[in-house]
């Protein structure tokens, strides 16, 4: 589901948005606006980190010491990459510029720091093409922040109505910033309205731990696959009648979430025995859910790298070049290869061997 989740990313930012695709991709308003929901692909990340993140603090939340546990693996997860590229971009650039890189400066370098940055690009603040995939990162981190403390330092009922909170606050949220009444203020990047995917994901995680649930669930396969296949075909039907805004909507998003804590529940329950937990077991796919942390932080880096080797530029009022794109590629795969190698599989062993402590 990860490597569906970024090659979903992927396609967007490698050849949607550069117009490295067939002509009428981009004359046809129908294709057209189907070839760019591969930003849904983030929601799916969304509804993944909740359900994984969600079942380690339901089965794990209630030992002495899970919080300094809990934050150290997730801490050799998630910052040697991502610290890695901020000390390229800010670094590096800035060094060889001799000045702040172009369009960083109206974003703190602190902000990026404290995983805060979203909250000044949900304003209009101007962000950088290398660092533009962040937003999404800040506003998980915040989520394992906020539901870690949760877990561990209130009542048990605190949590579930933050987690209804969440999953219907969200959609209103976004509905109220898209009608303007809070002037300025989008709701594509802003966290209190992107809660609602990460808790959908939550709520798959708690739902799948009560026995009388997943013994109810297991029983209606049929109809729980013919959800799925309903909600899988609307969708796209909705983006076709839309063509100017898509799946791109309060609605759609809520929509999208929903669907994608069906699949995933669906798998968990009969993921080895059908055909969809077949085919996502296809290896190129798992190997690219494998490295998609570190592609998704370094993909548009090297696409502006290869675009400025090549001798063009990353636009969408322009084509870039397809030989940026496919350089852009092979750096990416080995790049992430190497990462996975040699820097984050060792630190991964060093997390898991981090225990959580008693119960």
């Amino acid at each position: 589901m990860r490597g569906l989740a970024i090659l979903l990313v992927l396609s967007l930012h490698y050849f949607v948005q550069t117009k490295c695709v067939p002509d009428i991709f981009l004359s046809d308003p129908h294709l057209r606006i189907l070839s760019r929901q591969g930003w849904s692909g983030v929601d799916l990340f969304f509804v993944l980190s909740g359900f994984l993140i969600g079942g380690i603090l339901l089965d794990e939340g209630g030992r002495k010491g899970f919080l300094r546990a809990f934050f150290l693996r997730r801490a050799l997860r998630i910052l040697p990459v991502y610290l890695l590229l901020i000390a390229v971009v800010f670094g590096v650039m800035w060094f060889l510029e001799r000045r702040p890189p172009h369009a960083f400066v109206e974003i703190p370098v602190w902000s990026y720091l404290l995983f805060v940055q979203n909250y000044y690009t949900a304003f209009g603040y101007k962000f950088s093409l290398q660092l533009g995939p962040f937003w999404s990162l800040a506003i998980e981190e915040q989520f394992y922040v906020l539901g870690a403390l949760v877990r561990t330092k209130m009542p048990r009922w605190t949590a579930a109505v933050l987690l209804g909170t969440c999953l219907l606050g969200g959609p209103v949220l976004r509905v109220l910033l898209e009608d303007g009444r809070f002037h300025g203020l989008g709701w594509w990047d802003f966290t209190p309205a992107r809660l609602d995917g990460l808790a959908f994901g939550v709520g798959v995680a708690w739902l799948l731990r009560q026995p009388a649930a997943v013994t109810w669930l297991a029983g209606q396969r049929g109809p729980h696959r013919w959800l799925i296949l309903a909600l899988s075909v609307a969708l796209p039907l909705v983006s076709l009648i839309d063509t100017q805004r898509g799946l791109a909507t309060p609605e759609g998003i809520t929509f999208l979430g929903l669907n994608f804590a069906a699949i995933v529940a669906y798998l968990i329950l009969h993921g080895p025995a059908s055909r969809l937990g077949r085919a996502l077991r296809f290896g190129p796919l798992r190997w690219f859910g494998r490295v998609s942390y570190f592609v998704y932080v370094f993909h548009m880096f090297l696409l502006s790298i290869s675009a400025q080797l090549i001798g063009t530029f990353v636009s969408e009022a322009s084509r870039t070049s397809i030989q940026a794109v496919a350089l852009a590629l092979l750096l990416l795969v080995a790049a992430a290869a190497v990462s996975w190698r040699w820097l984050e599989s060792p630190l991964l062993r060093v997390g898991r061997s981090i225990p959580y402590g008693k119960a």
